[in-house]
């Protein structure tokens, strides 16, 4: 979802908009399929229950079978499912990402399917779904928890028959398309949130990815990593990592996973003066140390 998106919904969240308007502005924004990055995508890892996680995203990926990604947040969710797509024969096709909790129920129905114009009050002009944009790539739901009951209906439904209609229109369309389904709930609590066939449809593949608390073996491979790349994106010269530093970043468990590891590094970076220390490191790591 493109900032402009965000700022919309902020905006129609706030009551600072009608429906009809922040309607009018997505239309006005309508998103082009995201292209597929040039450069090889890698989850970077040594854990062996995580490379096997990995392994068996691959091998499903010359297939069309639905996936479902399992990991708390920052865990990489997304990440994977560029994996899979890259390593799919979609891969030169659209890869949608969209966040199921993100956009507000009134307005998710039609960014997934889209709608005719005159279906609701505001529809101007026709819109193309997320669907259509994904059409022979992949459509990746993050967050799929978050659906309402009358669009996981419609989603079970298009998944079993490749065809679906806009809100408002009586065709039937047809599009190619690869689903990917993220959430950061286990297994056991996702199956209460959603219905039982789509549930059944979705997590014909599970993929569960191992909590950085859980694979410590990878956090040096993971700092070498963040310090080359953030402070190749700060102008900076990559610094060194004093030992109790690292040794603060051993011990801290992670709540929010990889994606604060490199939050915590990208801090450091700018910070430090040639060198990190505990004192250039996030409160929360100091205090464990």
């Amino acid at each position: 979802m493109t900032t402009e998106c965000r700022k919309i919904l902020t905006m129609l969240a706030e009551q600072k908009i009608s429906v009809a308007e922040a309607e009018g502005l997505l239309d006005a924004l309508e998103r082009a399929p995201e292209s597929t990055p040039e450069l090889e995508i890698n989850v970077i890892t040594q854990h062996a229950p995580l490379q096997k996680t990995l392994d068996d995203g691959r091998k499903a990926a010359s297939t069309d079978v639905p996936i479902l990604v399992v990991g708390e947040t920052g865990t990489g969710k997304e990440l994977v499912a560029r994996l899979i797509h890259q390593t799919s024969p979609r891969r030169d096709k659209p890869f949608i990402a969209v966040n199921c909790t993100a956009i507000p129920g009134t307005l998710f129905e039609s960014e997934i399917f889209g709608h005719e114009r005159g279906a609701f009050t505001g529809a101007n002009q026709r819109k193309h779904g997320m669907i259509e944009q994904a059409d022979g790539g992949t459509l990746f739901l993050d967050e799929i928890d978050g659906l309402s009951s009358s669009v996981q209906v419609k989603l079970h439904r298009f998944m079993g028959t490749r065809k679906f209609e806009r809100i408002g229109g009586t065709e039937k369309i047809r599009c190619d398309v690869r689903v990917i389904a993220a959430t950061h709930l286990s297994t056991e609590m996702l199956v209460n949130k959603l219905r039982q066939d789509l549930f059944e449809r979705l997590s014909t593949i599970t993929l569960e990815l191992t909590p950085l608390r859980d694979r410590k073996e990878d956090i040096p491979l993971l700092v070498d990593h963040f310090l080359e790349e953030r402070a190749r994106e700060h102008n900076r010269p990559v610094p060194t990592l004093a030992p109790e530093a690292m040794d603060a970043l051993m011990a801290y468990d992670w709540p929010v996973n990889v994606r604060e590891l490199a939050r915590a590094i990208e801090r450091a970076v700018v910070l430090c003066d040639g060198e990190i220390g505990v004192e250039n490191l996030p409160k929360e790591l100091i205090e464990t140390a």
